[in-house]
């Protein structure tokens, strides 16, 4: 199974057709959304920016993976996870992103 660390990318990943909704264990952002408002805004954006070419998909599979549960937000649990250091593959294993996790999560 995978684990995506940018709810962004991977999303992206998915509507191209790179990755299957069935291959996702979750993806782990760094947002830190407690509402359904929020989504709605940070959806908004990122239809303007990373999605502007499948906006309506990108929406889709997002709230899809929000009902599913398979969207972790580190930052709601007060965890600093540096996803900055994935730079070609917004894509990792679940064992690797637990050995991450152990490593160099950070409480903020």
């Amino acid at each position: 199974m995978k684990v995506g660390m940018s709810l962004s990318f991977c999303v992206s990943d998915i509507v191209k057709g790179k990755v299957s909704l069935d291959e996702i264990r979750f993806i782990s952002t760094g947002t830190c959304v407690k509402t359904s408002e929020q989504w709605d805004k940070i959806i908004a954006s990122y239809q303007e920016t990373y999605w502007r070419k499948f906006p309506q998909e990108g929406e889709r599979i997002t709230r899809l993976l929000i009902e599913q549960g398979k969207i972790l937000q580190p930052r709601l649990e007060g965890l600093l996870v540096n996803i900055a250091l994935i730079v070609h593959d917004p894509w990792i294993s679940e064992d690797e992103y637990n050995s991450y996790i152990k490593q160099h999560g950070e409480r903020i």
